[in-house]
């Protein structure tokens, strides 16, 4: 029998970018909740040398502190967001670890920003890692850029910088 080489097998769904997409849609959702309601977060301080956090409330900041938490709940209750900061004494640099969490508490999105002051194109650079998990914590897509102060994308060797 004569083998037609015009023959394309049908195309297969994209299971894991219609999830991916699932996953991105839902980060953006969050993201936007946030920006609306940011006066809904909970916010919490580690303070050096003691293992419970400390509440922050109006803007009452202890005088020390290695980490603030920045904790956000959906309208049933449930965390969704939470914002792992170091505390940076000097100012010259900033990290933040977001952790994004599904309707049954797992992480389906983790966002590593570092930001350093520099020469570069305004002042700042960003190094923005994020990824992206199915249900059972296993990597479905990861991203890595770098972005000036206004998070536009720049074109440069993360290496010629000191994150």
């Amino acid at each position: 029998m004569p083998v037609n080489k015009h023959y394309c097998p049908p195309k297969q769904p994209d299971v894991k970018g219609a999830v991916i997409r699932q996953l991105e849609t839902k980060r953006d959702s969050i993201d936007k909740l946030l920006k609306k309601h940011g006066n809904l977060l909970f916010t919490y301080a580690k303070i050096p040398g003691r293992n419970a956090l400390v509440v922050v409330a109006n803007d009452k900041w202890p005088d020390e502190m290695d980490y603030t938490y920045n904790v956000l709940k959906n309208a049933s209750g449930k965390v969704i967001l939470i914002a792992q900061i170091p505390y940076s004494e000097s100012g010259d640099w900033d990290i933040e670890h977001l952790s994004y969490f599904d309707e049954s508490g797992r992480i389906f999105a983790f966002v590593d920003k570092q930001s350093i002051f520099t020469d570069y194109k305004g002042g700042i650079v960003r190094a923005i890692s994020t990824r992206y998990f199915d249900e059972n914590f296993h990597q479905l897509k990861k991203t890595d850029e770098l972005a000036d102060k206004d998070f536009k994308p720049i074109i440069a060797d993360k290496t010629n910088f000191d994150f």
